[in-house]
């Protein structure tokens, strides 16, 4: 029997665990916003599209849905620079019409799904499925598929801050963000670092669908809810902040799954939002985002 303590860290827990995926589906919005100062409207499609990929090649291969996580992230990589070298790179300079460009790439992949898979729900049956774990200490019994995602976000996570702090390409992608004129005075190729951090988003967003379709139930308009969350996201942690998009991320999960836990059905999303609207009243720039000024 579960008395009042063990269903609040059970709801904490869950939340984290959806919380870690909705950061990592966030963080890969915040480095395109960052780099190209784009909205990527379609990233809730390709974080869809990642989710199917693990769907049907483990049914069809056999293989752990967690072996496939690297050959997503690098199919997805390869995409996503395809996207940004054939839609955004081309498109006239107005951030308004790239906009329109991705809103149609969202509804194209949308319509692409649903017309390919239905609107069926379709759920992973894997050993992970039916696999609980004891957690010490805690003393509550998590699905291990779920444990595995907030597992695999946060070597994401991890694996993100080095490749930004610590490789030539990183750094040259944080110095873009901070000061495009400047990054191209001193022979940065703009251009290629366009694609590479484009690529490098939805790469991170087919990462975070494999994680989720180990536990949670995908369908072709599974995109949407993924990415009205990571929009709050970003801008409760701060616009192109990692450690915003992962802090705020768990927060939203944690949030969410406390009020799913005691209030009627229906109420978790208004609290989220209600609390984004709050954060932004205190702290219009997000948690970590810094004031600027002219």
């Amino acid at each position: 029997m579960y008395d009042a303590s063990d269903v609040l860290i059970t709801a904490v827990v869950s939340g984290l665990v959806m919380g870690s995926v909705y950061a990592l589906a966030a963080v890969g919005l915040t480095i395109i916003f960052g780099v190209l100062r784009v909205v990527n409207f379609a990233h809730g499609e390709f974080l869809m599209l990642g989710a199917y990929s693990t769907f049907f090649l483990v049914n069809y291969l056999g293989v752990d849905p967690y072996f496939l996580l690297p050959v997503n992230f690098v199919l997805f990589f390869a995409f996503g620079v395809l996207v940004q070298r054939t839609l955004i790179r081309w498109a006239p300079p107005d951030p308004s019409i790239v906009l329109v460009i991705l809103v149609g790439l969202m509804l194209i992949l949308q319509n692409g799904a649903l017309m390919l898979w239905k609107s069926d729900f379709r759920t992973l049956h894997t050993a992970y499925l039916n696999l609980t774990l004891q957690l010490p200490i805690l003393g509550i019994r998590i699905n291990a598929g779920k444990i595995g995602a907030m597992v695999i976000s946060l070597i994401a996570f991890a694996l993100l801050v080095i490749f930004l702090n610590r490789t030539t390409i990183g750094i040259a992608m944080r110095a873009l963000a901070q000061d495009r004129e400047a990054a191209r005075m001193v022979g940065i190729n703009t251009q290629r670092l366009d694609a590479a951090s484009f690529g490098l988003g939805v790469g991170v967003a087919a990462v975070a669908g494999n994680a989720l379709v180990v536990f949670f139930p995908i369908f072709p308009l599974v995109g949407i809810q993924f990415i009205l969350k990571s929009f709050v996201i970003v801008v409760l942690g701060g616009m192109g902040s990692i450690s915003g998009s992962l802090v705020g991320g768990l927060l939203i999960g944690v949030v969410e799954s406390i009020s799913g836990t005691y209030l009627p059905s229906g109420w978790e999303n208004f609290v989220v939002y209600a609390l984004f609207v709050l954060v932004l009243l205190l702290r219009p720039q997000g948690l970590f985002g810094k004031v600027t000024t002219r």
